[in-house]
Order: structure tokens, then sequence, then C-alpha cells
């Protein structure tokens, strides 16, 4: 092999090297949003889940208003076993956030909406997701979740 070669192979070598340390320092910002969706829709299909099985071991108060009573501190005590995990229990899961609400004033929550939108939108998601007590999930492509518990496009359609 000539010195010509050689020093070639070693400079090829190096610049190869180089950019591997680079990409560790400053990995390449991937978009994740179709990701981030899809665990989005898993967690609302969880958050569904727990509710009907919150609602059956509170038949007085029905189903949960506050993502806090699905995890593992909620205020009464059969609800100290989490129905969900503690992050997603805390409102932000898998870059979106959630929200349970319940109709205002009612003693027994007979129905209930959870919605999720994208932490940042457009970087961390494009939808809005949301769901009822049908446990049928829906989205809508402006982000708006008033826009998707209106329009019910399903969720089921944009990922399978």
């Amino acid at each position: 092999m000539t010195v010509g070669k050689r020093t070639f192979l070693i400079a090829l070598t190096a610049f190869f090297i180089a950019i591997v340390f680079w990409l560790g320092i400053f990995p390449p910002r991937t978009p994740r949003i179709f990701l981030n969706q899809r665990r989005a829709v898993a967690s609302i299909r969880n958050l569904n889940l727990a509710e009907h099985n919150y609602a059956a071991q509170h038949p007085n108060t029905g189903f949960a208003c506050n993502l806090a009573d699905l995890g593992e501190h909620g205020t009464e005590a059969l609800s100290r076993v989490a129905l969900v995990d503690r992050v997603l229990a805390s409102g932000t899961k898998s870059s979106y956030h959630f929200d349970i609400r319940c109709a205002p004033g009612v003693e027994t929550a007979a129905a209930y909406t959870i919605t999720a939108v994208p932490v940042e939108p457009g970087i961390t998601g494009q939808y809005a997701l949301c769901t009822d007590q049908s446990r049928e999930i829906w989205y809508s492509e402006d982000g708006s979740p008033s826009d998707c518990l209106a329009t019910h496009k399903p969720v089921e359609r944009k990922y399978k």
C-alpha cells in the first residue's frame, strides 16, 4: 500500500470517527410525531379502561373526573391501587397533555370526555385526540380538542 492510499484511509477513518462523535453529542432532531400520536392513542385506550374500572369500583361517584384519581395518589382508599401509571396520571405522557372532564355539578358522573393535545403542536404531535364513555377514539387534524369532540373522526382509520 502506498503512502498516499494509507494517508487517504487514515483521513477517511478520522472523518467518520469525527462524524460519529459529532452525532453522539448533537443527535439529529428527528420528528417523532407519528410515534407520539400512536402512544397517545394507546394512553387514551388505557384511560378508557381505567375509567370504566373506576366507575365499577365507585358506583356512588361514577367515573373519575380528574387524572389523579386514576393514579396511585387518588383521594379515595380504593384508588391507591393505580389504574394508570404515574406518568399518565400526572397529565403528560409521550409529549401529549391529557385532560378528563365530567359534567359540572353532578354527584354521580355518568359521562366523561378525555382529550389529548400535543405539548408542542407541529413538533411533538399534530392531532388532537379525544374520547368519551363510548370508548371510541377520535382525532382532529387541526389540533383542536373541541373540533375533535364535535367531528368524531375515528382514529382507527389513521393508525391501522
